[in-house]
């Protein structure tokens, strides 16, 4: 029989329950944070082992969403509001996902609003994009029904 690979350290919720946030110990001592959301037909988890740091926050640039300058400003002044050097931002441009009417921003349209969030003191990095070339970029893995199909056939445990 294995050891236990990790031990729950602590646990927040949500009042609905719809997010919960995990503080993890791994078995050889180092901490993991973990995320789940419940989403309806879908739950995402997201892991990081890079506690006690900033904040990181993805912010996935959608094409005429929520790509303009005027909310990199916004953003800029909300994060500003909570103080400074407490958070990183990682604009992400959007996976192209095959049915999606959403796709990613344009480069200079990434590029301003990258300009506009570093200019207003917030640490921005514009995200690269990996692994769309075979459709294993973030989003990408269950795309179509046959991968949700496939997913769904496929046992836990």
């Amino acid at each position: 029989m294995l050891p236990p690979l990790l031990t729950e350290v602590r646990r927040l919720e949500t009042d609905r329950g719809d997010t919960i946030k995990f503080l993890w110990k791994l078995h050889d001592g180092a901490l993991v944070e973990s995320v789940l959301v419940r989403y309806p037909g879908r739950i995402t988890l997201c892991v990081s082992s890079k506690t006690g740091r900033r904040v990181s926050i993805e912010y996935a640039l959608i094409k005429d969403m929520n790509d303009h300058a005027w909310r990199a400003d916004l953003l800029a002044d909300k994060l500003n509001a909570r103080g400074r050097g407490w958070v990183h931002v990682n604009p992400i441009p959007l996976n192209p996902t095959p049915g999606s009417i959403w796709t990613a921003s344009e480069v200079p349209v990434q590029n301003e609003f990258v300009r506009r969030l570093n200019d207003a003191g917030i640490p921005t990095t514009l995200r690269d994009t990996r692994g769309k070339e075979i459709d294993g970029a973030c989003g990408q893995l269950v795309a179509t029904e046959e991968d949700e199909s496939a997913a769904e056939a496929t046992p836990v445990g």
